[in-house]
């Protein structure tokens, strides 16, 4: 059995947890790193010193530590544990937990930093999901258009197309100014 997350997962006939199959592979600290007990994964001991290699962790705490290996569309960092058939681990996951420990169980990590190729374990903080969203770019959790006016119910509107919601104010003040070149012209 290897232990992965909060939960121990007897090994599939491919070698790797069946049921983390596409989703992280995140190692439990508590279990004793021997050759034994990951050899059925492909994980040699110098797991930890591969997967540093891929990061340019020169800087200090406080900088940013890109991720040199692969990318995901979104830039997250990837890291293949047990070989071609193994299972591909979001970077940022693992280091946060070959450093700090587990990511409790319904949380997600959020790079404080915004920079999603960013592996500096001390830049993850584990939040829910709905937490990472708001704190992210997402336009739910903006309080202001880009022009600075406020978003509140009388400047608020939504458009059902592919726009979603915008300022009422920009609106009006693009509508005028196109007004007015129309006039001038």
């Amino acid at each position: 059995m290897v232990q992965i997350a909060d939960s121990a997962y007897p090994l599939a006939a491919g070698g790797y947890p069946s049921s983390v199959q596409g989703w992280g592979f995140y190692i439990d600290k508590s279990v004793a790193l021997d050759s034994n007990t990951y050899s059925n994964l492909g994980v040699s001991m110098e797991l930890e010193e591969r997967f540093w290699s891929k990061a340019d962790w020169s800087r200090d705490e406080s900088a940013c530590w890109p991720w040199l290996g692969s990318k995901d569309s979104k830039g997250y960092g990837t890291f293949k544990i047990g070989g071609k058939r193994g299972i591909a681990a979001k970077a940022h996951r693992l280091a946060f937990e070959l450093e700090r420990g587990h990511v409790p169980l319904g949380l997600v990590l959020d790079h404080l930093c915004r920079n999603h190729a960013c592996v500096n374990p001390w830049h993850l903080e584990p939040v829910t999901n709905q937490e990472n969203v708001l704190r992210g770019r997402s336009t739910k959790s903006r309080t202001h258009c880009a022009a600075g006016h406020e978003y509140n119910e009388e400047n608020y509107r939504y458009n059902s197309g592919s726009q979603g919601r915008y300022c009422a104010q920009c609106n009006r003040d693009k509508a005028r100014a196109a007004y007015r070149r129309k006039v001038a012209a």
